[in-house]
């Protein structure tokens, strides 16, 4: 498969499941996930251990009760597979939602977003979130 093909695959699988803002991806590189993704395709840091670790913010409020989830990501046989996912609020404290178990890429253990964070909320005691409109990257 051809890497741009499959970096629109996982976009666009992160992207049906709601999780359609910003990403960081391995620590660096922030924004767009094909453009990071991409980037980080380039780096010899991939090279080294086929892992890519994908941040991006669920919620961020004024109250700093911020939801982060992480996606561990891996690249082999020219296809993105992802085996982790992470949510925590503020750094401390750390869920693991679900971890991969030979899903032979059926995703249908990654919650959509709304449901995670749903989750997050009520597990942690966060406040519900206002009803504001928040900003979505240009596709």
């Amino acid at each position: 498969m051809e890497l741009s093909l499959a970096i629109s695959k996982i976009a666009t699988l992160l992207d049906g499941k709601g999780y359609d803002g910003f990403f960081i991806v391995n620590g660096r590189h922030f924004g767009d996930l094909k453009k990071g993704l991409l980037a980080s395709m380039t780096e010899s840091e991939l090279a080294a251990s086929n892992s890519l670790i994908l941040d991006t913010f669920l919620r961020s409020t004024a109250e700093n009760e911020n939801i982060v989830t992480r996606f561990t990501v891996n690249f082999n046989h020219e296809q993105f597979t992802i085996d982790k996912m992470e949510m925590w609020v503020n750094e401390k404290h750390l869920q693991i939602v679900k971890e991969r178990h030979n899903h032979y890429g059926n995703y249908t253990w990654i919650p959509q977003k709304r449901d995670a964070v749903a989750k997050m909320i009520s597990g942690f005691n966060l406040k519900p979130p206002a009803n504001k409109r928040r900003l979505k990257r240009n596709k």
